[in-house]
């Protein structure tokens, strides 16, 4: 079975084949793994088929040809029921799977067959859960190495030098892990939060697992597991990075990335979202304080450095920009960096910088400013009056040595939110809530979607709606200083464009292409305007001029310089190779380049969101609308009813004016009809009148004989009933007189019945009584009887003492002197004389009382005999055979 399978299937790889052949042998080998799943021997049928598998694709498949892949994708897709995943993980990723996802010929089917057999391994476990475990870390692993790094000069250089084929690949590559990464994200978001976290650690990994999260959240099913990801601890991790790390860049992505994650979190997790809220005011205070650095002043003695241009020796500018730069740093770090450290049992590994040049821009806070202070305006206002108190109260510990009072500079922060919330309107909640009830209305947001709260948002942001309003007419005209998005006093914390130096692109030969820095800022403020601009595809060819160091001309050092700058000594292999300012130029545009991506991926989620947002309102407006033609409708028809309604009026007032008239002419005919009716019935009524009296005077007289003869035939009939009825009562009568004396005999002796149960129930009481007194007399009886045998035998034991005393008296009286009385042996024998009546007397009182205990009792036991007689036979005076006798 499995040989013709086996020579189907490469015949198939090795002709060209149709579509119909393909189906064909699709549909032989559902037949075919319908058999093996249903066999006896399923599983050493199942691993013959997966070997014979990896024969054919090992011998006859040619990755050059991309038909074959798709062929044997096909192939893994049909027997995907008896395939497990651990095959797909172990074999098939690096077999077939892997270089299926790097080539960009295959149809978008076949792609997708290879994406899903990837994530249905991921979502594999049970006893294999370690198997797929390093699986999803190897897939993270291969993102973050064996991709395209935006952030890396080394990768960037490389991709240079790549054709075109190899570029496409490696963005195809990219791009398919990333659908991978976010397909299995949003199926089992814990899982790959946790391999996240761990990769986050590494502070080189930071700004790719940024960018892999930015693509997740920006995915419209994002909302589903918002929860989840608010909750896990890669978003505490992504909270420690904005506190703690010094690139600014990384700092600008991470706040793009949580201005996506808020509106999702208010919706769906709101607590956790109110219990982070002191950490977001946190990063809120850290980027508006951030640090920014000026060089030192050139002491007079020194030559300036701008007198340095007219010098033709490259490398002493060199090495005079690199002295000064590295001094400075070391001020920096003396100054600042020193003071605010790291606590030890964080554990976290600083990230200092991203990219290696000697300026950076500052992180923009005013869309996070934004969207926080729309969230929770009143507690935005209280943080931004008091914010190291109010971390203080909140509990928020501080990832420095030193408290948040030491680290975060108050007075700066306040001004800074005092610039931004001059740029928004008023919040309508500050009226009517305060910083408590505002964290207390939990379900407040639960009916909002992100789509309203994104577009409700914008609207409290004044200075982007008129820059918007601005730049949408003409967003070249504009002065610089508009385009670059810096608000009316200039401060660099509200929205600063990234400066890159532009080493030597002013004057460029004519064959090389110009690339102007005017440009970029130009684009970067079309793009946040929201006006319409055309992207072109075509890659940018990076200038030859970039890589050929300037004569004489030395980099500007009057921009501020990131408190991440830590300059670290390049190799001598590099200095040889490329100039300082040429790895700088590249870092910057990398660096810009990167920014400029984050601002776009951000405006295309801004505009989704928008999109919704003003669907939802053109529904809105089209029901606003017909329900307005409907009530417009309504008004004309109400119109239209009240007009027929004045001439219904009118009529019927017409109407009861003629009926009035009617009303009254019909008034006079009755009166004149009731006059003429009236003389008629009174002489009617008097000839009834006599008439009824006659006839009344007759009938009375007929009604009284009648009356006199029923009566009389009524009387007649009762005598002789009477009569009747007393012949037959006659001995009933004398029977129930015989009654009533019998009764009044039975109820004389039932009185006597009575009266002598009475009398013998109280007798039985009585004698209960007396039985019971008879038991505790006999039971005191016997008491004085052991009472009187104890006092016997004191008596007896009393006199064999007082006998033995004697004796011994009488011996001492032989032995002793007899003219010397012994006193003590009189006294004992007075006082045994004393004892020995006293018991005496004792004695014959107990007997006494036993004589009169026994006559007690012996009188007992006769009245007991007499009652036991009388409750034998007797109940009361009259025997039962004497009632009888009397009865019959």
């Amino acid at each position: 079975m499995l040989t013709e399978l086996a020579k189907h299937l490469r015949r198939l790889l090795s002709e060209p084949s149709n579509d119909a052949d393909l189906a064909e042998f699709l549909d032989f080998l559902d037949v075919k793994i319908l058999d093996i799943s249903s066999s006896d021997d399923a599983g050493q049928q199942q691993r013959d088929f997966e070997e014979e598998l990896q024969v054919i694709f090992n011998e006859d498949v040619d990755y050059s040809r991309s038909q074959q892949a798709e062929i044997f994708l096909q192939t893994l897709l049909h027997a995907r029921p008896i395939l497990s995943f651990t095959s797909f993980i172990a074999t098939w990723f690096d077999l077939l799977l892997r270089p299926a996802l790097r080539d960009p010929r295959l149809s978008s089917s076949a792609v997708e067959h290879a994406k899903q057999f990837v994530i249905e391994s991921l979502e594999g476990g049970g006893d294999k859960l370690e198997i797929v475990t390093n699986f999803r870390r190897r897939l993270l692993d291969l993102f973050l190495l064996d991709v395209f790094n935006e952030s890396s000069g080394e990768d960037i250089l490389e991709w240079a030098q790549l054709g075109e084929d190899q570029k496409e690949k490696h963005l195809w590559w990219k791009s398919n892990l990333e659908d991978i990464l976010v397909g299995y994200g949003l199926l089992q978001p814990e899982e790959l939060m946790d391999v996240m976290n761990d990769c986050f650690t590494t502070p080189s990994s930071r700004l790719q697992i940024l960018i892999l999260l930015d693509s997740l959240v920006a995915h419209p099913s994002f909302i589903d597991i918002s929860a989840k990801l608010f909750t896990h601890p890669f978003l505490s991790s992504i909270f420690r990075s904005l506190e703690v790390d010094n690139s600014s860049t990384v700092c600008a992505v991470e706040l793009a990335l949580l201005i996506k994650i808020l509106p999702a979190a208010a919706i769906k997790a709101y607590e956790p979202l109110k219990d982070a809220l002191p950490r977001l005011f946190g990063i809120l205070g850290r980027v508006l304080c951030w640090k920014s650095y000026t060089g030192r002043n050139m002491q007079d003695s020194k030559v300036p450095y701008s007198e340095l241009l007219d010098y033709d020796d490259t490398g002493l500018l060199e090495k005079i920009e690199k002295k000064e730069l590295e001094d400075d740093i070391e001020d920096f770090k003396a100054n600042w960096q020193a003071k605010l450290r790291i606590k030890e049992d964080l554990d976290w590994k600083r990230l200092e910088r991203t990219f290696d040049m000697s300026t950076s821009s500052l992180p923009v806070p005013r869309q996070f400013f934004t969207f926080l202070y729309f969230l929770f305006p009143c507690n935005t206002v209280k943080f931004l009056r008091q914010p190291s108190a109010f971390l203080q109260e909140s509990y928020v510990d501080s990832p420095w040595t030193v408290g948040w009072e030491d680290a975060l500079d108050d007075l700066q922060i306040r001004t800074a939110g005092s610039l931004l919330l001059r740029t928004h309107v008023l919040h309508p909640s500050i009226l009517s809530q305060d910083a408590i009830s505002e964290l207390a209305a939990s379900d407040h947001w639960s009916s909002y979607d992100i789509s309203r709260i994104v577009g409700e948002c914008m609207m409290l942001d004044s200075y982007m709606a008129s820059q918007a309003n601005r730049c949408g007419g003409d967003s070249y005209g504009a002065p610089l200083s508009e385009r670059q998005g810096l608000g009316l006093s200039g401060d660099i914390t509200m929205t600063q464009t990234p400066t890159v130096r532009a080493a030597q692109l002013d004057t460029p030969p004519l064959h090389q292409r110009r690339i102007s820095l005017h440009d970029l800022i130009a684009t970067s403020a079309a793009l946040k305007s929201g006006a319409d601009i055309n992207v072109s595809d075509k890659s940018p060819v990076w200038p030859s001029i970039l890589f050929t160091p300037p004569p004489s001309t030395a980099p500007s050092r009057s921009s501020s310089v990131d408190p991440s700058m830590d300059t670290a000594p390049a190799s001598p292999t590099d200095e040889i190779r490329m100039p300082t300012q040429v790895k700088e130029t590249i870092a910057g545009l990398q660096r810009e380049v990167l920014l400029l991506r984050t601002e776009l991926n951000f405006e295309l989620w801004l505009k989704r969101e928008n999109v919704q947002h003003i669907g939802r309102l053109h529904q809105d407006g089209v029901k606003t609308k017909n329900a307005e033609l409907q009530q417009q409708r309504l008004q004309n028809r109400l119109r239209d009813y009240r007009k027929e309604l004045v001439r219904l009026k009118e009529k019927e007032k017409s109407q009861q004016d003629e009926a009035v008239l009617r009303k009254q002419t019909y008034d006079e005919w009755n009166e004149d009809l009731s006059s003429k009716n009236r003389e008629l019935r009174e002489q009617k009524n008097s000839e009834i009148a006599k008439a009824n009296i006659l006839r009344s005077t007759n009938v009375d007289l007929e009604a009284h004989l009648a009356a006199q003869g029923k009566l009389l035939d009524d009387a007649q009939n009762r005598v002789f009933q009477l009569e009747t009825q007393i012949k037959q009562d006659a001995p009933k009568v004398q029977r129930l007189r015989d009654y009533e004396k019998r009764i009044e005999q039975l109820t004389a002796m039932h009185r006597m019945w009575n009266k002598d149960i009475s009398l013998y129930n109280e007798q039985s009481k009585e004698m209960s009584e007396l039985i019971s007194e008879h038991q505790k007399m006999k039971q005191r009886v016997e008491a004085y009887e052991k009472a009187q045998e104890d006092a016997e035998e004191a008596a007896r034991a009393s006199q064999r003492r007082i006998q033995a005393l004697e004796a011994n008296l009488c011996a001492a009286e032989r032995s002793a002197d007899p003219y010397r009385p012994n006193v003590n042996v009189m006294q004992m024998l007075t006082l045994q004389a004393a004892e020995q009546n006293a018991l005496a007397k004792s004695n014959s009182a107990l007997l006494r009382e036993n004589e009169g205990l026994r006559e007690e009792m012996d009188e007992l036991r006769a009245t007991l005999e007499v009652l036991q007689a009388q409750s034998s036979g007797i109940r009361g005076l009259v025997r039962p055979e004497g009632l009888i006798s009397l009865l019959s």
